[in-house]
């Protein structure tokens, strides 16, 4: 199943709640990182597939342009499924073993830190008029990380107690960075208002 056409005819029939085990087996096939995510978001939000989505999810990202879309988060909603895979979560759960739920967890951890840089480039940015979108996007999605019920297990302490001292440190620091550029990324309304000191003109840098 590789044509455009049967990607949509599998969406329709995922849509109907039919053949949902064509995902399970692999048989669900997609040429363009679009039908790849177009298959994530289905699997993600109708199916629960969550271990079925983080491959579509991969497969997309190997575009690079997939993943820096600020305003459609599509690297953050992989490791929403990455990390719920890994947890046992989904429809599509079967048992996994501690490497295979490492795995997930690492892919999930190294694509939240690509959008923390994405993130922190957008809130770092002094032309407000150009790059207001991913500012504010990148303020949004910030503030989900700490609360997003779908990371508990990567971002609870009682969770992470449970990981590897090495992993776990590696989300905390994930987790610390974020709340750092969360709070840089609050000021954007008073620092891009005019006559704020820290606006460009106002410093003498226009």
């Amino acid at each position: 199943m590789t044509s455009s056409g049967s990607v949509t005819h599998w969406i329709q029939l995922l849509q109907a709640g039919e053949d949902a085990a064509a995902i399970q087996k692999g048989e669900v096939k997609a040429e363009s990182a679009k039908e790849q995510l177009e298959l994530a978001e289905l699997c993600r939000m109708y199916k629960r597939h969550y271990t079925a989505a983080v491959t579509f999810y991969a497969g997309a990202f190997a575009d690079p342009k997939a993943g820096k879309d600020l305003e459609k988060p599509w690297r953050y909603q992989a490791a929403s499924c990455a990390a719920r895979a890994a947890a046992g979560q989904g429809k599509d759960a079967v048992p996994l073993d501690d490497p295979a739920c490492l795995r997930l967890r690492r892919q999930a951890l190294a694509w939240l830190q690509a959008d923390l840089v994405l993130y922190e480039k957008a809130t770092q940015s002094d032309d407000f008029a150009k790059d207001a979108n991913d500012m504010i996007a990148a303020l949004f999605n910030l503030g989900r990380w700490q609360q997003d019920p779908d990371l508990a297990s990567v971002r609870e302490d009682k969770q992470l107690e449970r990981l590897p001292t090495e992993e776990q440190q590696a989300w905390r620091k994930l987790w610390r960075s974020g709340g750092h550029a969360q709070e840089g990324a609050s000021l954007l309304p008073r620092k891009h208002t005019p006559g704020h000191p820290d606006r460009p003109e106002a410093r003498g840098d226009a």
